[in-house]
């Protein structure tokens, strides 16, 4: 009986796992697709300005030849802004029910909520004679209705207080690591710069309460939130704070008025969304899900599928950072495959082949040279893997790496009947296959003889 409720546990984590990832990609998706039309908008007016020689900088133009762009450009700005609120709040609420799924059905969870919540009964006396009589249960349940009260408990903040609650081991919160890739140089932006996850989170719940209850507008509240100083040259200041700030000026998250950088800058500043800044808070907000999630479920398939979308995103919003996060997730997987002495089972040659197609997709965006690509870390040691078994959708993967379609095509013929129609537009391996002019009646014919 006991297994069988610990099944259903980790059944409804990877359910919530699925639709955590669900909701914050089909946002991304309506996102990219909209903020680009928008942008074009934006371009479109800007020139036909520039056409009437109207200097914006200075000001020295009339409101009517600049109405359609000053209207477009607050549209687009508001539209982020609602995006970005509707990002945080859907986060929150995911957060929210997989800590109630955990308090409810993990015994190591229940203890460390049951310590903080005795915390907020000696602040409000909530335990009384009838939640003594009641069953264990049933007293699990009353204190998980207070969860919004523990959560905001002084000196309790998140995402600290999240990982306490769910006794997080990952440490994702404490993570230095970026997104570059060993033996690749990428252009620096905030994904190859090191990051800083517990500032990250901190600096966009700061931001999105300016945004919900003050304005639009950074303040001196928003200052000492993300660092409790007001100067940057201040010595409470930490230098990697410091420098997680300086990143930010960089690319944009702040408009940078003089080359120092100073927070008199940044007040009375108006907010800005970016792309750009849209996609690093949905990045923070994978990583702190899966701090959580990883402390609770050994499901690392659901990380292998999430990197998987990420290659399909990359496509869709027609930016490479999503190939990098694909990269770095395929990597975590990777690492904790070997750590934990794993067999080179399917799931593992799964995430091997993805890892491949990931730095393959990366190659191709970014012109990577060939042989820097096969000095990346276990490029040469999964093609020798791979070109040692005489499996023919090995040999596919392999040629499409080396941008082989005709040999990809003639490989894919000889492959064993186990395709579904799903298959095409569910392997990345694929993508750009599809488009080889034989493709159709050779998958249709595997898929023929997969149902005789």
């Amino acid at each position: 009986m006991a297994n069988d409720h610990s099944e259903n546990y980790q059944k409804n984590l990877s359910n919530l796992f699925q639709s955590f990832t669900d909701d914050l990609n089909l946002i991304i998706d309506d996102y990219s697709a909209i903020v680009r039309d928008k942008t074009k908008n934006v371009s479109s007016s800007l020139q036909k300005i520039k056409e009437k020689d109207v200097t914006l900088g200075k000001r020295s133009f009339k409101y009517e030849d600049a109405k359609d762009f000053i209207e477009i450009t607050q549209k687009r700005m508001h539209f982020s802004y609602a995006m970005f609120l509707y990002l945080y709040s859907t986060h929150e609420r995911h957060t929210n029910f997989l800590l109630k799924e955990s308090i409810l059905n993990n015994p190591k969870v229940q203890s460390n909520y049951a310590h903080q919540f005795s915390k907020l009964n000696s602040e409000k006396n909530i335990i009384d004679a009838t939640f003594i009589t009641q069953s264990k249960e049933d007293q699990i349940k009353t204190q998980i209705q207070y969860l919004p009260d523990v959560l905001k408990l002084k000196n309790f903040v998140a995402p600290q207080s999240w990982q306490i609650i769910m006794g997080s081991e990952k440490n994702f919160l404490n993570s230095t690591d970026s997104l570059a890739i060993k033996g690749v140089n990428l252009q620096e932006d905030i994904f190859t710069k090191k990051s800083n996850l517990k500032f990250d989170y901190n600096e966009i719940r700061a931001r999105r309460n300016i945004l919900a209850h003050r304005g639009s507008k950074f303040d001196s509240e928003y200052i000492s939130k993300i660092t409790g100083e007001k100067n940057l040259s201040k010595s409470g200041v930490d230098k990697e704070t410091v420098n997680r700030i300086r990143d930010f000026f960089d690319v944009n998250f702040y408009r940078k008025i003089d080359q120092e950088v100073s927070f008199e800058d940044l007040l009375n500043q108006r907010i800005q969304i970016t792309p750009l800044y849209f996609y690093h808070t949905y990045f923070t907000f994978i990583k702190l899900y899966l701090d959580l999630w990883l402390s609770v479920s050994q499901d690392y398939s659901e990380i292998n599928s999430l990197a998987l979308e990420m290659l399909f995103l990359s496509r869709k919003a027609k930016n490479f950072v999503f190939v990098l996060f694909s990269i770095s997730l395929l990597t975590y997987l990777v690492k904790e495959k070997i750590s934990r002495g794993s067999e080179l089972d399917l799931d593992t040659e799964y995430t091997m082949a993805n890892y491949l197609l990931s730095l393959n997709e990366l190659r191709r965006r970014t012109k990577i040279p060939r042989a820097k690509f096969n000095k990346i870390e276990f490029v040469t040691e999964y093609i020798k893997y791979f070109k040692s078994h005489k499996n023919k959708l090995f040999a596919v993967l392999l040629a499409v790496i080396q941008d082989d379609f005709d040999k990809a095509m003639k490989e894919l013929e000889n492959c064993e009947p186990i395709f579904h129609k799903r298959q095409k537009e569910e392997w990345f391996l694929f993508i750009d296959l599809k488009e080889h002019s034989s493709f159709d009646s050779v998958f249709n014919k595997l898929i023929k003889k997969s149902s005789t």
